[in-house]
């Protein structure tokens, strides 16, 4: 019986860039971007070829992004807001819906014992 050695159990690694996977390929439809998409040889070359944007461009840029980001951190905080609201109007639900089962169990029982009183007289 052949011995497996810990080094030829581990899959062989290359040096080449991950394949696009269906995920890269559908954030690529919705012009996205990941590193396996970046990683592309249409890609990198067009990388090498694309002209190196001025600073005045480039902080012009980073500006136009830094605004998008500061939005979807609003959004996000926003969402977080909404969720923490929801959260205790849900426990404070759930917490009279508990109390309601609990004393519906209450009664039954009364209601119980007091059947069995009056079968056993």
């Amino acid at each position: 019986m052949p011995r497996i050695t810990r080094s030829s159990a581990k899959p062989q690694r290359s040096d080449k860039p991950s394949r696009p996977t269906p995920v890269d390929l559908e954030i690529a439809r919705h012009k996205g971007t990941s590193a396996a998409l970046e990683a592309t040889p249409d890609r990198l070359q067009a990388s090498k070829r694309a002209p190196v944007p001025s600073p005045a461009e480039r902080i012009q840029e980073l500006t136009r992004e830094n605004g998008q980001l500061r939005v979807e951190i609003r959004c996000h905080h926003q969402k977080q807001d909404a969720i923490k609201v929801l959260k205790g109007r849900f426990n404070f639900a759930f917490g009279e819906l508990e109390q309601s089962v609990a004393e519906f169990y209450e009664v039954e029982r009364e209601i119980e014992d007091e059947r069995d009183q009056a079968t056993r007289h």
